[in-house]
């Protein structure tokens, strides 16, 4: 299995939900007994991930509340447009950005209060001057540079969405809704039994948020919300043609600014999650998938949480 861009065609009646979420066509699958049975390449070219994912805990929790629930479908665009479209996107904002510099200046007038008989600063004016600092040359270089090397990239885009019943079941008490949504690329480290050991790094955020129900202490905080903006980095290690698992950490700069805080009085979670990742393959094309999220120090109080996820992969 080697990495390289595969063709992009046209599905042909096949999983229009995939269309219209992500609103590019996927490679042909090849139903052949051989190729059903065969063992996947996953992470060896294009393909999407479609999977309902049913779990308890691990990113919604506090001292005291009930279980959460965390059912919702997910979604995988592997080596495809839309993930190479965005990362284009994002660098080419990165280049206009550092082809101009920014420089803001205020004036200010001094106002005296006679009711606190204190004088403050009140602003009047402000002057914003934009200086090109890059010819037109240098950022036509820079933005081919940039398609270049985006090109030659695997890239990637996962989103999750979250609703409080999947097919009508919803696992505890109280269920979420809200996303999660990441982006980034794959590297291959490494070939284990000709199978690639993947290093994938990138970045996402989740809004994720849950009525909560309280058994252990009393709080007058109704709701949970999972605030969480931050990078991704998540290690691929191949088993078999029909099995690997993966782990994966999140940090969230939201986590900064939470740590010392009680999430049963202000009702915001920020953890830094931690996924341990399992996948069997049963076919190339029909997969389970399993993970236990570790979503802050120790094990209680919900921060240790699980899902189980099947799904089908073109």
């Amino acid at each position: 299995m080697t990495y390289r861009p595969l063709p992009v065609r046209r599905l042909r009646g096949l999983l229009p939900l995939l269309l219209l979420l992500l609103a590019s066509p996927a490679g042909a699958a090849d139903f052949s007994w051989t190729s059903l049975f065969s063992g996947t390449g996953r992470h060896g070219g294009s393909f999407y991930e479609l999977g309902l994912t049913w779990g308890v805990g691990g990113l919604l929790h506090a001292q005291g509340a009930a279980p959460i629930g965390l059912t919702g479908v997910r979604v995988v665009q592997h080596q495809g447009f839309i993930s190479q479209l965005i990362l284009l996107a994002l660098g080419r904002v990165g280049i206009a950005l550092g082809a101009v510099d920014i420089q803001q200046e205020s004036e200010f007038e001094s106002v005296y209060d006679a009711r606190t008989g204190k004088t403050y600063q009140r602003e009047i004016s402000r002057t914003t001057t934009f200086t090109q600092k890059k010819s037109e040359g240098e950022v036509k270089a820079e933005l081919d540079d940039l398609d270049e090397g985006v090109s030659g990239l695997v890239t990637w885009i996962e989103a999750t969405v979250y609703a409080p019943k999947v097919l009508g079941f919803g696992p505890a008490p109280s269920s979420s809704e809200g996303y999660e949504l990441s982006l980034g690329v794959s590297f291959e480290l490494a070939k284990l039994n000709h199978l690639p050991l993947v290093l994938s790094v990138g970045g996402g955020g989740a809004n994720i948020r849950s009525p909560v129900t309280w058994t252990g202490t009393t709080s007058d905080v109704k709701e949970l919300t999972l605030e969480h903006l931050g990078l991704l980095a998540r290690l691929h290690v191949p088993l078999t043609r029909f099995a690997d698992v993966a782990l994966e950490w999140q940090p969230n700069v939201h986590t900064l600014t939470n740590l010392d805080k009680d999430a049963s009085v202000t009702g915001v979670v920020a953890p830094s999650p931690l996924r341990a990742i399992a996948y069997l393959h049963l076919t190339n094309y029909l997969y389970v998938r399993g993970q236990v999220v570790l979503g802050g120090l120790g094990f209680s109080d919900g921060r240790l949480g699980y899902n189980l996820e099947l799904g089908g992969r073109l």
